[in-house]
């Protein structure tokens, strides 16, 4: 699906955010994945922010243009993701979308494993709003 909007409907002119630098959560797979790749495509320099740097760094190769960056972060651990988002820069552009519901039946996840994607969607995605909308204001 996402090489098909990709390569046969590509919502963009490429080129159209150039010089604007994106940060898309949750970029490793699915939604996010496609994101970046389509940011990249339109000329937005990409910070790709997910848990697994494998992932990231595949990713990041694939991405149209160069500047790219992976960011491996656990978006349940709060502390590292105000660390991370503060030595950012100005951000244009930012795509948080992080998660999924835990894995496995329900009656056999723990309150902690039901909580942790309430941690990635909602908190982290505070969190990093919170850090962020100061510099993209003043950005314009």
């Amino acid at each position: 699906m996402t090489e098909e909007l990709l390569n046969d409907g590509f919502p963009f002119a490429e080129g159209v955010l150039d010089g604007k630098t994106a940060l898309v959560c949750g970029a490793s797979k699915g939604i996010g994945r496609a994101c970046a790749l389509m940011l990249a495509r339109a000329g937005a320099r990409v910070v790709a922010c997910a848990r697994s740097a494998a992932d990231l760094d595949s990713l990041v190769a694939e991405m149209h243009g160069d500047g790219h960056e992976a960011l491996a972060l656990d978006l349940e651990d709060l502390d590292a993701v105000r660390e991370a988002v503060s030595g950012m820069g100005t951000i244009h552009i930012l795509v948080n979308n992080s998660g999924g519901p835990p894995g496995g039946p329900l009656l056999e996840n723990t309150l902690d494993e039901f909580e942790g994607p309430f941690r990635r969607h909602l908190h982290a995605a505070h969190t990093i709003t919170q850090a962020l909308v100061p510099g993209m204001e003043a950005a314009g």
